[in-house]
């Protein structure tokens, strides 16, 4: 039904298009990994030269390609392989022009200018160097960058090539708004969201659908042909983001055998401290002071060696036809063990001690609770020597019956290894039957683990990450004729990652019946143990993406029509249901021993049993569809017009839990819920199909007359952006999807009495007393409207690019854009009752009235907490951006980016999380007006931003062959280096304000308290009262004046206090707290007495108006070549990351709750500087690195 749909809104569009294609019309594509190459042909006098034959030869594999001029003297060459090419042009009565030197980039066309044939005999020739005729762009309004194979394999990325973005204007890090993956670092584009990038594998896609960034990493430096990115003005093939395309190009053969081996080295012995970790100041050891009497810090290193090695080959299988290239790539990254003690108190410190566990088994024989202990606790997973350790402490547990005994506790101690793999092969075929076709093919598998990414090690509960993708791409060119070249590509690619094994190697996601529950003490300092929830363990995700695509380009005249479209389709089991497998919950160990409550206590309070009933693992599809058409219109031979349109169709992936619902309630053996309740009620809704996503694409480049070295070039578009599936995992947990309900222990139900404590044995021992056939709109829900669509976003740009001197281009530009229904979480039936009750006038909506409905005092009666994610965001940017790049000025190749810009929203992302930068708090703080109080300075605002990459070849200063030419010849000086002015952030305030009293905001304190659908803060953010105040001083309005009765406090005259000064004396009675002048304080805490004070429920600050530390990085190079043959040569290099040892620790401590490091950067956290397989902490490190290239 879906694929039928779409093909009957597909058609249409596209009847135009389809009588030109030679293959199916719904094979219609994006990616592209080509270039153009034009130019115009003259006579010495000036006059054009028609039907010149243009003949363009690949200098490494012999492609040849062909084109004659147009009547006004230009022609194109479409769709030509990227690489180096020598052009011969021929013309009747003229001598043949030879240009040499012409690099054809993905994406991109090179303009050699105008050529001029002189009318002399055939034997005479006229030489062209075009090698600078690329920087400048006479004829394009897409902004493209490309680095080329020796840039990527260069410059210091340290193997994270995404970071190369950075170095182009508008792109800076995203730092603390990085909720998607990464191949060196998140970044954002203009001001657009991390997840708003396209990636792309060989011009196929490459993006994760369920939090976005690529869905493939990759490695090999040196099996990059090339990396393009396009961040402004997009052609109309490109779509699906409105940040940047980034197109990574593998490398081809070619005629002659070519190759290389590597070898990168990094260990801790040539890494510095942190800047400071030899400061008494901070805790660290003065020379010659011992630990152990002073309780100072010792300032050592921890073990680390990672090596990454790996090579490439590529030549030719049948010379100027037949070309093959492959690589493989290793990286393992070893560190030192450091001991993992229970010291945390949030998940419980003390435990047992394996002579307290036999003295439990002795005096509790056959007791479940002890052998599922026994087995499954601290002490039951073996690996890593659990051992006691610290203070060990007699303590009285009682269990059936009243029994009790003394046993021994105390922390555990636990010491494993933590290795990384990472394993890389790519093999690629490129064949050339005919002049007129060329085909390629594209295999890419990739194996990555990392051990003890997740959980608690002391307790037992950790859980390896493992990773995999396989990567198929194919694509077949044909030139029909000068005028006609059509392109058909195919792609499929798999991705799996999986957070699973560890502490039971069983354990995995695809099957979770072998994994053991989960067991959390609340009331006590005991030691939870089991597989944790946060995060779950075992969770994982397949993402499967098939693609098929057509690019058709045709000219005629001045006219260049661009063509085509695709279709995708995507498969992603997602595997996550908290308490799947159950979540016990007990007051004590004792409650434990005894599977319930003790003698006096309230079961509800003593022992529960989470359990969730539903799919672990939901299947989403999604069938996407686009087509596009342009004309690339020369109007004049100075100034080309860029016309296009793009339709882009986004199924909604978000109905798979729709249809899920509605087949599960449709029968009444399987249905979870009241079977008279209508089945809408019962069900998700289903999302309407959105297919009005029309996006015109109008650009322009002029190169006038009377500057042939200056192109004004400007253009608009209406970029869309697709939804990610984070936002539907959430709702999948939730009612009407699943089914979570929580048992109360008795003693003689919950934990199973074979002392099974697997999910298997659990859920059969526990699932048919879960209740059925409730009304879920009882429940928590969380869901999006019936409107659901992707954003889009305008985007505005107009630059002046200018040549300077023979080997360097300037360019000014200015980049607008505005984005429209962006996603914004929003609590969707807030509690308003005492906002209505103290503002009478301030609620436009009608609440419920009957205190026994679950949505009393809410707008809805038969909802209570609901979250939605709605299309209520929206975006403003404004960027002026400066580029200067050099291509090989007396061996200086570079460029240097800089952007001052603005931008604003009211919703930096709708993900339900909390942070200090970047999006910090994602629910607006009034729920009745997410748009103008939300106005803000956006996460991703960054006003100045530096970018700066070049590499150096140092001229030869010995010219003879030999050994001291070998010695002193060869050297290179690379870098880079970035720079940005801080990450805006927000202070944030608890849900409970007070230690000692239930004093609140006017928030929706239910629903902001609970994970399952807020972000368990409050989003009422904190007043701001004197800026130039300490950033910790904060003044409390507290109502709590009144004299303590019975052990409580009461209400009085509000008076402010400095927070967290409030105590219970010694007497029991309640201490309001140290007065304060709220003029002298930075914040004013947000509560409903200040908010009477003010008259105004919501008198919270703006967001993101506090800025972090700035981020400033210089990572520099040192490359000697020496050369063994004439075809053989040795690179040796070493690498200095963060040279000037300045760490980057974000955002300062911004929950008012935390008051020790509020307003402070957290000392202890060693930095951020994005690496991503080095050292992750921001202190200096270096890499040192051998090749053999041939």
């Amino acid at each position: 039904m879906l694929f039928s749909k779409v093909v009957r809104r597909l058609i249409p569009l596209c009847f135009g298009l389809v009588v030109l294609l030679p293959s199916n019309p719904d094979l219609l594509g994006q990616g592209i990994t080509t270039g153009t190459v034009s130019g115009s042909v003259a006579d010495s006098s000036g006059a054009v030269v028609e039907h010149a034959h243009i003949t363009a030869t690949e200098v490494s594999k012999g492609i040849r390609l062909i084109a004659d001029t147009e009547p006004d003297g230009a022609f194109s060459l479409r769709a030509v392989p990227i690489g180096k090419y020598e052009l011969v042009i021929s013309a009747s009565g003229f001598s043949n022009a030879n240009v040499e030197n012409v690099f054809v980039n993905a994406g991109a066309t090179t303009d050699i200018g105008r050529i001029a044939l002189s009318v002399t005999s055939a034997a005479e020739q006229v030489q062209v160097n075009a090698s600078t005729s690329a920087l400048l762009e006479t004829s394009d309004s897409q902004v493209t960058t490309v680095f080329d194979s020796q840039q990527m394999s260069r410059l210091p990325f340290n193997n994270g090539f995404d970071t190369a973005t950075e170095l182009i204007p508008g792109v800076v890090s995203a730092h603390a708004d990085n909720f998607s993956n990464t191949n060196g670092d998140t970044f954002s584009v203009n001001g657009q969201s991390s997840r708003f990038n396209n990636f792309e594998l060989d011009g196929q896609s490459n993006n994760d659908n369920t939090i976005g960034g690529p869905q493939v990493f990759f490695g090999n430096q040196d099996a990059i042909g090339q990396l393009q990115v396009i961040t402004n003005n997009y052609s109309a093939q490109y779509g699906r983001n409105a940040g940047a395309v980034v197109n990574y190009i593998t490398k081809s053969g070619t005629n002659q055998f070519h190759g290389s081996g590597f070898e990168y080295y990094q260990g801790q012995f040539l890494s510095s401290f942190t800047n400071q970790a030899k400061n008494p100041l901070f805790g660290y050891c003065l020379p010659g002071q011992d630990p152990t009497t002073t309780g100072c810090m010792p300032t050592q290193l921890t073990r680390y060696v990672e090596n990454r090695y790996g090579g490439t080959l590529g030549g030719p299988i049948l010379k100027d036809k037949l070309w093959f290239f492959g690589s493989t790539y290793w990286n393992t990254i070893h560190t030192g063990a450091a001991p993992a003690v229970s010291n945390n108190p949030t998940d419980g410190t003390l435990t047992p001690t394996p002579a307290g566990l036999q003295q439990l088994a002795s005096v509790f024989p056959n007791n479940p609770s002890v052998a599922i202990l026994q087995n499954y606790g601290p002490y039951g997973v073996k690996t890593g020597n659990p051992q006691p350790v610290g203070a060990i402490t007699m303590q009285t547990v009682t269990g059936p019956g009243g029994v009790t005994t003394t046993i021994p506790f105390s922390l555990v101690q636990r010491l494993i290894t933590t290795p990384y793999r990472d394993q890389e092969h790519l093999g690629r075929l490129d064949w050339q039957p005919t002049g007129a076709d060329h085909l390629f093919l594209r295999y890419f598998y990739q194996d990555l683990d990392l051990a003890a990414a997740a959980g608690d090690i002391a307790a037992g509960g950790w859980g390896d990450s493992l990773g995999g993708a396989h990567s198929i791409g194919a694509d077949w060119t044909h030139t029909f004729n000068t005028h006609w070249v059509d392109q058909l590509r195919y792609s499929f690619q798999q991705t799996r990652a999986y957070l699973e094994g560890g502490a039971y190697p069983s354990c995995s996601a695809s099957d979770v019946v072998d994994c053991p529950s989960d067991v959390v003490f609340t009331g006590s300092s005991d030691l939870s143990f089991g597989y944790t929830q946060n995060p779950q363990i075992p969770q994982g995700r397949i993402v499967k993406v098939t693609q098929v695509q057509n690019n058709a380009t045709w000219s005629h005249g001045n006219h260049t029509l661009l063509l085509g479209g695709e279709i995708d389709y995507q498969n992603s089991p997602s595997a996550y249901l908290p308490s799947y497998g159950g979540t016990f919950v007990f007051n004590t160990l004792s409650n434990f021993l005894a599977n319930g409550p003790l003698a006096g206590q309230t079961a509800q309070n003593a022992s529960t049993l989470s359990l969730a009933d539903g799919n672990y693992t939901t299947k989403f599809t999604e069938l996407d569809a686009a087509g596009y058409i342009q004309d690339d219109w020369r109007v004049t031979p100075s100034f080309t017009a860029h016309i296009g349109m793009r339709w882009e169709y986004f199924s909604q992936p978000y109905n798979t839990l729709h249809n899920e619902t509605v087949a599960r309630e449709s029968n009444p053996s399987t249905a979870f819920w009241d079977p008279t309740l209508p089945l809408a009620d019962r069900t998700v809704a289903a999302v309407n199909d959105f297919y009005k996503n029309f996006q015109p694409r109008l650009g322009f480049a002029w190169n006038p007359t009377f500057d042939k070295q200056m192109v004004v070039r400007g253009g608009y578009a209406i970029n869309s952006n697709p939804s990610f599936y984070n936002i539907f995992s959430n709702d999948a947990v939730l009612a009407p999807t699943s089914n979570t309900g929580q048992i109360v222990c008795n003693g003689a139900n919950c934990l199973p009495s074979n002392g099974s404590f697997t999910v298997g044995g659990v859920r059969t021992a526990n699932l048919p007393a879960l209740p059925r056939g409730a009304d879920p709109r009882m429940r928590d829900q969380g869901g999006v409207p019936l409107t659901f669509r992707p954003p889009y976003t305008q985007i505005y740009t107009l630059a002046i690019q200018h040549q300077l001197g023979s080997a360097a281009v300037g360019e000014l530009r200015y980049t607008g854009s505005v984005t429209h229904k962006n996603f914004q979480s929003s609590d969707a039936n807030p509690f308003l009752l005492p906002v209505q009750m103290d503002f009478p006038n301030y609620v436009p909506v009608t609440l419920c009235q009957d205190p026994n409905a679950v949505g009393y005092g809410r707008p809805d009666c038969s909802l209570g907490n609901n979250s939605v994610v709605n299309n209520t965001a929206w975006a403003n940017y404004n960027g002026l951006q400066l580029n200067i790049t050099t291509r090989n000025f007396h061996g200086l190749t570079g460029t240097f980016a800089f952007t001052q810009s603005r931008a604003i929203d009211n919703a930096t992302d709708a993900f339900r999380s909390t942070g200090v930068g970047g999006s910090s708090i994602a629910f607006p703080q009034n729920p009745l007006n997410p748009d103008a109080p939300e106005r803000g300075v956006s996460g991703n605002d960054f006003p100045n931003v530096v970018g700066l990459g070049f590499m150096y070849d140092f001229p030869r200063t010995q010219r003879k062959s030999g050994l001291l030419s070998r010695l002193i010849n060869g050297y290179a000086f690379d870098s880079i280096y970035r720079y940005d002015s801080g990450q805006p952030y927000t202070f944030y305030q608890p849900v409970g304000l007070d230690a000692f009293t239930p004093d609140i905001s006017y928030g929706d304190a239910a629903f902001n308290g609970n994970f399952n659908v807020g972000v368990g803060v409050d989003t009422s953010r904190l007043v701001l009262s004197n800026k130039k105040a300490p950033l910790n001083a904060v003044a409390y309005y507290n109502p709590y004046t009144g004299p303590t009765v019975n052990g409580s406090p009461t209400l009085g005259p509000p008076q402010f206090v400095t927070y967290q000064s409030d105590f219970i004396d010694g007497n029991g009675n309640y201490n309001p707290g140290t007065p304060m002048n709220p003029t002298t304080a930075h914040w004013i805490i947000n509560n409903q007495a200040y908010a009477k004070l003010v008259g105004n429920p919501y008198p919270g600050s703006g967001r993101g108006i506090n800025r972090g530390v700035t981020f400033s990085e210089l990572d520099t190079t040192i490359l000697k070549s020496t050369p063994i043959t004439e075809r053989i040569n040795v690179e040796l290099s070493m690498a200095a990351y963060n040279v000037l040892n300045q760490a980057y620790r974000g955002t300062p401590g911004a929950f008012v709750a935390e008051s020790n490091n509020l307003g402070t950067v957290d000392l202890n956290n060693t930095g951020t500087v994005p690496t991503p397989t080095g050292l992750t902490s921001g202190n200096r490190f270096v890499i040192l690195g051998a090749k053999v290239i041939f």
